[in-house]
């Protein structure tokens, strides 16, 4: 459920949209009197346009994609890549760019199969709590 707070930004988004020649008084003074939490809201959400656009398609079009196997499939996928990492493990630390220790991005595999197999897991289990 959405906060008040959270209406207000949506109404001022709106607002936002439209010819300022086209707003009241009011409108103007209630965009204004929001403008710091505004601009912060316009820099966090467009600071990553299109690449976090793009990203996220891309991880719905993947992940619509491994949805399609099974489970057993997912998990063989999901061990390959720890046997890969673990691999990683056993090279010298200093040869290895940051990124082999970060956690994987929104629109890998890994991530996506990860993710799969939580909602399936959950899924399980509220069937199980269901036909008990």
């Amino acid at each position: 459920m959405k906060d008040k707070e959270q209406i207000n930004l949506e109404k001022l988004w709106s607002l936002l949209i439209l010819d300022i020649s086209e707003l009241t008084i009011e409108q103007i003074e209630e965009i204004l009197a929001a403008k710091k939490q505004l601009r912060e809201e316009l820099f966090n959400h467009y600071s990553c346009f299109p690449s976090e656009w793009e990203r996220a398609l891309r991880a719905r079009k993947r992940k619509s994609e491994l949805s399609k196997l099974s489970t057993e499939e997912l998990k063989k996928m999901i061990e390959e890549v720890a046997r890969f990492l673990a691999s990683l493990s056993d090279a010298d630390e200093d040869d290895l760019c940051d990124s082999a220790f970060e956690s994987p991005p929104s629109d890998s595999d890994e991530h996506i199969i990860h993710e799969i197999l939580q909602e399936r897991a959950a899924t399980s289990k509220k069937h199980t709590k269901t036909n008990r």
